[in-house]
C-alpha cells in the first residue's frame, strides 16, 4: 500500500481512539449521561477529560490538513520518497501527539505538533509541483 493511503487509515483509526478516549474521559468524570445525550447543557469537563476533548478537536484539524495532500499526491501519482517520508513523520507525530497532550505536557506538546507540521511540509513541495505541472499543461 502506498504510505501516504497507509496513513490515510493510520488518520482514521487514530482519530476512532481518540473519540473512544473522549468517551471514557466523559464516564470516568461522571459525564457520560450527559455525552449520550444531547448536550443541550454545559457540562464542562475536568481538567483530564478537557485535554482530551482539546486533543481530539486538535486531531480532526490535523487530519483536514493531511487529507487534501494525500489526495492530491495520491490521485496525481506524485508520491515520491520525500512525500511518503513526510507521511511518516506526520504519522508518528500524531501518535505520539495525543498522550502527550493527555498528560498534559505543554512544552513537548508544542514541539511534537511542530514535528508533523514539518511532515506535512515535507509533502507540500511534490503536491505543489504536481498541481503546477497540471496547471502547465
Amino acid at each position: 500500500m502506498i504510505r501516504e493511503a497507509a496513513v490515510l487509515v493510520g488518520m482514521a483509526l487514530l482519530t476512532a481512539i481518540m473519540i473512544f478516549a473522549h468517551v471514557f474521559s466523559a464516564l470516568i468524570e461522571g459525564r457520560f449521561l450527559w455525552a449520550l445525550g444531547a448536550r443541550d447543557t454545559s457540562n464542562l469537563p475536568a481538567e483530564f477529560g478537557g485535554r482530551v476533548e482539546r486533543a481530539l478537536r486538535n486531531q480532526i484539524e490535523a487530519t483536514a490538513m493531511y487529507v487534501p495532500l494525500a489526495v492530491a499526491l495520491l490521485f496525481s501519482h506524485a508520491n515520491t520518497l520525500q512525500s511518503a517520508s513526510g507521511a511518516t513523520v506526520f504519522f508518528v507525530a500524531r501518535i505520539v501527539y495525543a498522550p502527550v497532550y493527555w498528560i498534559g505536557i505543554p512544552y513537548l506538546r508544542t514541539l511534537v505538533f511542530g514535528v508533523g507540521l514539518a511532515g506535512l511540509g515535507m509533502m507540500t513541495q511534490p503536491a505543489i509541483n504536481a498541481a503546477m505541472s497540471g496547471i502547465i499543461k
